[in-house]
């Protein structure tokens, strides 16, 4: 009996290309043989097995067809892509890279399948996703449009887009490793750190920019908006700014983003609402305290917005960018002066040159002001509040009133400082708590230091004369290896690690 031609590598595409959408299930471990799953008449029969099967990130599988074979490789191909489009196999259509397949007349057919990572990949990132997940929802009280913004921000904060990675830039592995990737691994891990926060979301795939291009749509109390984590990210130059977020593709609708987005819209939730458009005028800005400040996609001028409440309030007719903060101070380049770096006081309403040169990046790292001029990366050490002053000008207020005051003062603080007012915050009465209504930046300083604080308090944890000393210490250098070098400058259990090892 003749046996048809070979169909060779139907998808060869670049890996966005050939991605899809769905819901993620566990990776199971690399199979030993190749599985057979069945006899099938039909495509849809076929595809919710093969789909099942993707969702394990089978390398191969065998089944037979017994339907016609007529115009098979057309109608399997179309069958699949069809498949990968449909809501609940977003990350399967996000993560297949090229799929392959020989069939006989008889109808036995092997399919192949590669993807943008290996096994071992993708367990690493459902760890890791868990693990972000769990850092970014520490507040207990957090809407799901917190746990939205918490994600854009995450993303938007910590990674930079780039092709040069020494993995796939196209998948989520480089992005928690190497932090840099491309807008695919962007939309998956919003996608996938959605998903652990129970969020519905969608993986999107179309142009923009003239390219392929990946972002997400999510749903908020039954409302669906678009967002594309990648073009919320800012640049200079090339460069990645950090700490500088824009909010232009944040929560938009259909018709914003219809600009400068092409996709197949009739496959995806239709976004319409316009509730969230307060953000859509930050055009590069940071969040501090209650607080979001920022330069306006209008004028450029410099604003002051309540995250809580959306009222805006202008505080200078000066062209603000690189924008930073630190205790009443906002740290900004004046694009209306030179670039030259400026700092107004939200107390006093002035407005000073601090540096009379054109600068970029500018950022605040622990009790440093951080900037770019002229190519030149230059400190200048800032003046921190003195937290346990401020705690004993308070010891004749009520306890609430004395943690209330704690928290306000944890600009800059030191770890352990963090950890004494979390203690101070558990130690009061339900009633007393009820009091404490800025607690939610104690959390978001707690999110912030979360691998500090278990640093520090496993050093605390140390027992010099335990039978598990040696294996204390380890634990707790094991911890702080992992805790960032800025905020290794505000613990001050370091140097007793280092004493206890130099006894080792």
């Amino acid at each position: 009996m003749a046996v048809a031609a070979m169909m060779i590598v139907v998808a060869e595409h670049d890996a966005l290309a050939a991605t899809t959408s769905g819901a993620f299930v566990h990776v199971s471990q690399a199979e030993q043989s190749v599985p057979f799953i069945g006899e099938f008449s039909n495509y849809n029969e076929l595809m919710d097995v093969v789909m099942d099967e993707m969702r394990q990130f089978r390398s191969e599988v065998t089944f037979k067809y017994t339907g016609s074979l007529n115009n098979f490789n057309a109608s399997f191909d179309g069958a699949l892509q069809e498949a990968l489009m449909k809501p609940g196999n977003d990350y399967i259509h996000g993560t297949l890279s090229t799929w392959r397949y020989t069939y006989s007349s008889a109808g036995d057919v092997t399919l192949t399948l590669t993807y943008v990572g290996t096994i071992e990949q993708e367990q690493f990132v459902t760890k890791r996703v868990k693990e972000i997940a769990s850092e970014l929802t520490i507040d207990p009280n957090m809407t799901d449009f917190d746990k939205v913004k918490a994600v854009n921000d995450y993303i938007v904060t910590n990674v930079a887009y780039s092709r040069d990675t020494t993995t796939t830039p196209h998948h989520m592995y480089a992005l928690l490793t190497e932090q840099k990737a491309v807008c695919q691994a962007y939309a998956l891990l919003a996608y996938r750190l959605f998903e652990e926060m129970g969020i519905e979301s969608r993986y999107v795939v179309g142009y923009a920019g003239g390219e392929l291009h990946a972002w997400n749509t999510v749903q908020l109390n039954g409302v669906s908006y678009q967002l594309d984590t990648t073009w919320n990210d800012l640049f200079y130059n090339g460069r990645d700014l950090g700490d500088n977020i824009q909010y232009n593709y944040f929560l938009v609708t259909n018709e914003q983003l219809r600009r400068d987005h092409t996709w197949d819209e009739a496959r995806y939730p239709v976004a319409t609402d316009t509730r969230y458009a307060m953000y859509h005028d930050i055009a590069m800005g940071i969040e501090h305290d209650d607080d979001v400040y920022y330069s306006s996609t209008h004028d450029r001028f410099l604003y002051k917005m309540n995250k809580q409440t959306g009222v805006k309030e202008r505080l200078t007719t000066v062209r603000a960018a690189h924008i930073a903060a630190h205790g009443d101070t906002i740290y900004f380049a004046n694009e209306s002066n030179n670039g030259f770096l400026s700092a107004y006081n939200v107390n006093t309403k002035q407005l000073t040159t601090v540096d009379a040169v054109p600068v970029t990046n500018v950022r605040v790292r622990g009790d440093e002001l951080q900037y770019d001029a002229n190519g030149t990366m230059k400190t200048t050490k800032l003046a921190q509040p003195a937290l346990r002053q401020t705690f004993q000008t308070v010891v004749e207020r009520s306890e609430a009133e004395r943690v209330v005051a704690q928290i306000n003062a944890l600009h800059g603080a030191k770890v352990e400082d963090v950890i004494a007012v979390r203690e101070a915050y558990d130690a009061l009465s339900y009633e007393e708590r009820l009091n404490v209504m800025n607690v939610k930046k104690l959390l978001v300083v707690e999110r912030k230091m979360r691998r500090a604080i278990v640093a520090a308090n496993r050093i605390e944890a140390i027992d010099p004369q335990s039978a598990k000393f040696t294996q204390q210490v380890a634990m707790a250098r094991l911890a702080l290896d992992r805790v960032p070098a800025t905020q290794r400058k505000l613990m001050t259990s370091v140097r007793v690690l280092e004493q206890f090892e130099a006894r080792m």
